[in-house]
């Protein structure tokens, strides 16, 4: 019996060799429509929203990205990240976001959007620690204010308030050397990174 998240990579590309041919006239025929609009004055938030023919092969192909996406957020690293949930739903939605750009010509659509979605793994956990950053540089400041009370002593030690600025202190220091190792490359020779690749693929929408 085939595993519950199991995906079948020949069903995957038959239904979006069915499907592909159908949807992309209508996406070239949207984003036309789109480009007259933006140039009669419209603006980019007021453009209609691209509505996907929904039939069986979509659905199927639907369920495919999710059972990928909800296993990828399972393995490695991803797999101690308390935001899961948020990660498959970003994951799923860049996915069904670049759906048309798949070539069924070069390549399998099971790593394609599994390239997709790790990236917007690597998005989402970067945006949390950013805002974590932000939220713990914004306490430290205001820190000080509860640190002592009005009678208080001057050697008066507020131990839960020594906790949270110890716990700051490891969030702010590991976002920062996070930040300058991307800023220092390494002296040997660099690997070209892999999202220009994507973005060949990957259109305005």
């Amino acid at each position: 019996m085939a595993k519950q998240n199991y995906v079948d990579p020949v069903l995957f590309l038959r239904a979006f060799k069915k499907y592909l041919p159908l949807v992309k006239p209508l996406r070239k025929k949207h984003n036309k429509l789109c480009k007259q609009l933006l140039k009669s004055g419209m603006k980019k938030s007021e453009l209609p929203p691209f509505e996907r023919p929904h039939n069986s092969d979509y659905e199927f192909i639907g369920e495919c990205l999710l059972k990928i996406a909800t296993h990828l957020a399972r393995k490695g690293f991803f797999g101690t990240t308390p935001y899961k949930e948020e990660m498959i739903g970003d994951a799923v939605l860049n996915a069904i976001l670049y759906l048309e750009n798949f070539d069924v010509k070069r390549g399998n659509p099971f790593a394609y959007f599994t390239q997709i979605m790790t990236f917007a793994f690597y998005r989402r956990i970067s945006g949390e620690e950013k805002h974590k950053y932000i939220k713990q540089m914004s306490l430290r400041s205001m820190m000080d204010l509860f640190a002592t009370q009005k009678d208080d002593s001057g050697e008066y030690d507020n131990t839960y308030i020594k906790f949270m600025r110890e716990l700051q202190n490891d969030t702010i220091e590991k976002f920062e050397a996070n930040k300058n190792k991307k800023k220092k490359p390494n002296s040997r020779k660099v690997k070209k990174p892999i999202i220009p690749l994507i973005d060949r693929f990957m259109v305005n929408v």
